[in-house]
C-alpha cells in the first residue's frame, strides 16, 4: 500500500504532456498494455477522463466504489476523484483524458449550470448495444480520436464541438442516473461555487458562517440552497468532502490514523478519530480494515 495516493496527469507520468494543453485520447489497450492491464488507484487534480468500454470487461474503482462494466459501457471521472482500472485483456475502447480548463471553456456556463454533476460526480453506465445512444456515444468518440491522430486546419474547433456533444449526452446520462434535474439558475450558480470552496477550504475548516460570509449570502440562504441541490445542509455538504477525503487515505494509503488527521487539518488524533466514528458509524481503523480484505 502507498503511502499516498499518487497524483498523475497520464497514469505514470509525473510531468505534463502537451496535448494536455486541451486534451489526449488512446485506446484502452494502448494505455493498459504497457501496465499490464491494471491501472492502480490514483487521481488527476486537474484533469477529467472519460472511458468508452466498446467490448470486453473493466473492473473500476471510482473512490470506494467497484463497479463491473460490460461493454458497451460508459465511465466518467471527474478531477480529483481517485480511480483504478482493471479491464481484461483484449477489452477495446477508448481512454479520453480532459484538461479542467478545456472543458471549461467548451461547455459554456449555461451549460455546467444544467448539469453541475459533470464536473462532481463520476458515472458508470452500461449501454445497450442495440440502442441508439451507444452508436451516437462511439461515434462522437471515434469522430475525436481521428481528429487528434490526423490534425487539420481547424483541429481544436471540430474537437471543442464533438467534446461539447459528448459531454452534454453524458450529463443526461449523469441526470438520469441520479434521478435529479440540475437547476439552472443563479442559486445554481452560488451552489456550484460553495462546492468549489469546499474543495479549496474543507482542510482549514470553515465554519458554515465563513463560507456564506465569501459566497456574500446568509447562513439560512446557502442552507436553502444546499437543500435545493443535494437535499443537504451545508455542513453536510462539508463534512461528507472531509470525510470522503479521510476514506480515500484510509483506503488507498498505509498513512497512520494520526498521520490523516494532521493531512486533514485535525490538532488532535484522538478528536478526528470520534468525529470519524460519529460521521460514519466504523472507526477509523474498522473503516480499513473492511477494504483491506
Amino acid at each position: 500500500m502507498k503511502k499516498s495516493i499518487p497524483h498523475y496527469y497520464l497514469y505514470g507520468e509525473n510531468s505534463p504532456v502537451n496535448e494536455l494543453e486541451f486534451l489526449h485520447i488512446e485506446t484502452i489497450a494502448e494505455r493498459n498494455r504497457e501496465h499490464h492491464w491494471e491501472i492502480e488507484v490514483h487521481r488527476h487534480d486537474n484533469l477529467g477522463q472519460l472511458l468508452f468500454v466498446r467490448e470486453g470487461h473493466m473492473e473500476a474503482t471510482l473512490d470506494t466504489e467497484q463497479h463491473h462494466c460490460y461493454g458497451p459501457a460508459i465511465l466518467w471521472v471527474p478531477p480529483t476523484i481517485v480511480h483504478g482500472f482493471r479491464p481484461q485483456p483484449g477489452t477495446q475502447g477508448y481512454v479520453l483524458t480532459i484538461a479542467e480548463s478545456f472543458l471549461l471553456q467548451v461547455l459554456t456556463e449555461t451549460e455546467r449550470e444544467e448539469f453541475p454533476q459533470l464536473l462532481h460526480t463520476p458515472l458508470a453506465r452500461p449501454l445497450d448495444a442495440q440502442d441508439r445512444l451507444s452508436s451516437e456515444l462511439s461515434g462522437l468518440i471515434r469522430s475525436i480520436d481521428q481528429e487528434f491522430r490526423w490534425p487539420k486546419a481547424g483541429r481544436v474547433a471540430m474537437i471543442s464541438a464533438y467534446l461539447k456533444a459528448l459531454m452534454i449526452t453524458v450529463g443526461r446520462l449523469s441526470a438520469s442516473q441520479t434521478s435529479k434535474t440540475a437547476d439552472a439558475s443563479p442559486q445554481a450558480r452560488t451552489f456550484e461555487h460553495f462546492r468549489k470552496l469546499v474543495e479549496h477550504h474543507y482542510r482549514d475548516h470553515w465554519s458554515v458562517q465563513q463560507y456564506a460570509h465569501q459566497l456574500g449570502v446568509t447562513e439560512s440562504r446557502l442552507n436553502t440552497l444546499c437543500r435545493k441541490a443535494v437535499d443537504l445542509s451545508p455542513s453536510q455538504v462539508i463534512h461528507n468532502r472531509l470525510i470522503m477525503e479521510a476514506k480515500r487515505n484510509l483506503v488507498y494509503t498505509s498513512m497512520p490514523v494520526s498521520t490523516i488527521a494532521y493531512e486533514l487539518g485535525f490538532k488532535d488524533p484522538a478528536y478526528f478519530s470520534r468525529y470519524f466514528t460519529n460521521q460514519t458509524g466504523d472507526s477509523a481503523s474498522q473503516f480499513r480494515q473492511k477494504y483491506s480484505n
